[in-house]
């Protein structure tokens, strides 16, 4: 890939990267009935803050053992 294609192809790719799973999440959320989709959602909110607190943790401890 180009040097000066790269700078623009990656912001964009994660841009269409988070719009999909956007996009997915509302699906998963719709398909619940009204009581249930707080709770889901929360539960997703959930996980994504525990693996990535858990993908920091892990190079954070790598970094001190280099």
């Amino acid at each position: 890939m180009s040097r000066h294609i790269a700078p623009l192809v990656i912001p964009l790719g994660a841009i269409v990267a988070a719009a999909v799973i956007i996009f997915a999440i509302s699906r998963v959320l719709l398909s619940f009935s009204r009581e249930i989709t707080p709770i889901v959602a929360l539960s997703i909110a959930l996980a994504i803050l525990v693996i990535c607190s858990l993908v920091a943790a892990r190079v954070s401890a790598n970094e001190d053992t280099a």
